[in-house]
């Protein structure tokens, strides 16, 4: 292995392979070259080595020795409590974080041959607050929509599962989590690259309107037909959905309102297939309220979109029961996470946290989800926020066995679940930023009569949203449609919400 120091060397000729962080991660992709501006970058953030592979040198044991710290078992002292977990080199958990290891332990492993084990390496050993430097300061220096999807998407591509030989098991998500529930601090938020809207109010053009339903489309299609090929059990390109979810985040930085107006396409007939895309939709929003930055927000979409994957094993007779289901029925339903993360495996290239999310989004903050009961300090952040994203999906949506809730009524039961501890307060609070509790893409009357679609939140003001008033208070057209920002219209307020089967509308009024 080549060390680079870059305080000696002002460039890295293209002849050169790739060049790793002492994290692991890809800086430099081989045959690219290290320029001298990209060397400043680097030293700016306090990275001055790189590591080149050599001949016979393995990038999987490379990234295995940048993350793990190896031990000889003769140095560990029976009784001796480490504060990380303990595995053994193939990744399977031996020893959970902050229990004693045994005498008896120890001879265990002894004789089973085992004379190193390795624990997993802090931020700090891993210098990890230098390298999301790095990342922040790259990001900052492009500032091109293009550019922030491509390299989160290569950042992405480099922290793939890699399931077990046993595949994706319960056990395997549990071993995992206890070292990786908090995702490591990301680079620059994506909220802070949005384009803000035209002051002016202007409405957007036809063709723009039309590349985000045509986003919306597409997204159709490749979900139902993922869905179908993992119900044949064939293989899928996970490259495929994060091209799909690069495109979703590069709609996210051009415009958030249009992505979350897109949530109002429904299908009751083709319920999973548009239930996973506007989930997939939502929670990039609430991510990037979050602050989350591009590459996770990327790594959520994967989630979000295969979050119910395995419902497709569940019965049509359960599926589209009109009346309550049996405790027989109920059980099978919630077995669904378990053969989502089954199905998982048929899926080349997901991103680590995917299983995570399939596994735990249907987990409540008050160990009253399934599978596991587990509480909300025991489930990973991508689940608490497609949870989110999944409960408000589902309440608008129509069912065999009720009526669709309207986009206020589904909010007030969102913030009732957070109060009661069950969805995380502060996913909430982050959705409401970003889609208000008048959600954007319903409509609304005001206390002065008018009628009109909300097309913006006002983040500081959750009930006082930005309107398009476009009927007046006998459901006569209003030329030209008037937009009224409600945080600086004191004397008028919403009034009640409307019903869109009330008026002449369609999917883009008012935006």
């Amino acid at each position: 292995m080549l060390v680079h120091e870059l305080a000696h060397e002002k460039s890295v000729d293209n002849s050169h392979g790739p060049l790793y962080h002492a994290s692991g991660n890809l800086i430099v992709p081989k045959g690219a070259g290290l320029s001298s501006a990209q060397r400043d970058l680097l030293l700016k953030a306090g990275i001055e080595l790189l590591y080149e592979l050599e001949g016979k040198d393995s990038v999987e044991r490379f990234e295995h020795e940048c993350k793990n710290l190896r031990i000889q078992l003769d140095t560990v002292q029976a009784g001796q409590v480490l504060s990380r977990p303990i595995y053994d080199e193939h990744g399977l958990l031996l020893l959970e974080a902050g229990k004693p290891l045994t005498a008896a332990a120890i001879e265990r492993l002894k004789k089973r041959g085992m004379r190193v084990v390795y624990r997993r390496k802090t931020p700090e050993e891993m210098e990890l607050a230098q390298y999301e430097r790095y990342s922040h300061l790259l990001v900052l220096s492009t500032g091109d929509e293009k550019e922030i999807v491509r390299g989160a998407l290569q950042q992405v591509g480099r922290r793939t599962a890699v399931p077990p030989k046993e595949g994706f098991t319960p056990d395997w998500v549990d071993s995992q989590l206890s070292d990786d529930l908090h995702p490591p601090a990301g680079g620059v938020p994506l909220k802070d690259k949005l384009k803000r809207k035209d002051a002016t109010g202007a409405q957007r053009g036809d063709k723009e309107k039309t590349e985000f339903i045509d986003l919306h489309h597409d997204a159709i299609v490749l979900t139902r037909k993922l869905l179908t090929m993992a119900r044949d059990e064939k293989d899928f390109d996970g490259a495929t959905i994060g091209r799909l979810a690069g495109q979703i985040v590069h709609a996210i930085l051009k415009d958030k309102d249009l992505v979350l107006n897109l949530v109002h396409i429904k299908n009751v007939e083709d319920y999973l297939v548009h239930h996973s895309v506007n989930v997939c939709l939502i929670s990039v929003n609430i991510a990037t309220a979050l602050g989350l930055a591009a590459d996770q927000i990327i790594e959520i979409a994967f989630g979000a979109l295969l979050h119910d994957l395995g419902m497709i094993k569940i019965g049509k007779a359960i599926l589209e029961k009109a009346g309550p289901l049996t405790a027989e029925e109920k059980l099978e339903v919630e077995k669904h996470p378990i053969y989502g993360l089954e199905l998982l495996q048929l899926i080349k290239g997901i991103p680590k946290p995917t299983p995570y999310v399939a596994y735990q989004s249907h987990e409540r903050l008050d160990k009253s989800g399934y599978v596991r009961q587990r509480e909300g300090k025991q489930i990973h952040l991508y689940a608490k926020i497609v949870a989110v994203a999944d409960v408000y999906e589902a309440l608008t949506s129509e069912r065999a066995y009720r009526k669709a809730f309207l986009p206020y009524q589904a909010m007030e039961q969102i913030i009732a679940m957070g109060n009661k501890r069950k969805l995380d307060p502060e996913v909430i609070r982050a959705f409401l930023r970003y889609m208000s509790l008048f959600p954007v893409g319903s409509w609304v009357q005001l206390s002065n009569g008018n009628i009109g679609k909300v097309v913006s939140a006002n983040e500081s003001n959750y009930d006082r949203p930005v309107v398009r008033l476009i009927y007046d208070a006998q459901k006569k057209k209003l030329v030209p449609p008037l937009l009224l920002d409600l945080r600086s219209a004191e004397s008028v307020r919403v009034e009640r919400v409307v019903d869109s089967s009330e008026l002449e509308s369609a999917l883009m009024d008012g935006f």
